[in-house]
């Protein structure tokens, strides 16, 4: 009954740690949908931003209106511009480290599973 015992054992062992990257793979996907929503909340800030900056442009240049407002848009939409790059870096640093931290899971379930052979 012994090794059957340690075959049990094992087997619990093995679905808590099967658990657990489901449950993490769970939390990297949300924060996956998470950081997309957000870019696409700023992509859409993007495209007014644009629409605006276009009104601007054509009002101002038809009723020679002092350029100088025009600046604003422009430096809000590089603002933007910085933002989705820094959330989109964001997003894949978050990615790589749930990716590096799920391989090593693996590979520790692996070297468990070969030292007890």
């Amino acid at each position: 009954s012994n090794g059957l015992d340690g075959i049990q054992a094992k087997y619990f062992e093995l679905n808590v740690a099967h658990q657990e990257t489901v449950h993490t793979l769970h939390d990297a996907y949300t924060a996956l949908l998470q950081l997309e929503q957000q870019v696409k909340d700023l992509e859409s800030r993007n495209v007014i931003l644009q629409t605006t900056q276009t009104q601007i442009h054509s009002s101002s240049s038809s009723d020679g209106v002092n350029n100088s407002n025009i600046n604003n848009p422009i430096e809000a939409k590089q603002l933007l511009d910085q933002e989705i790059d820094i959330l989109m870096e964001r997003r894949r640093n978050a990615l790589q480290d749930k990716i590096s931290f799920l391989n090593k899971e693996i590979q520790d379930i692996s070297r468990r599973e070969s030292l007890e052979r």
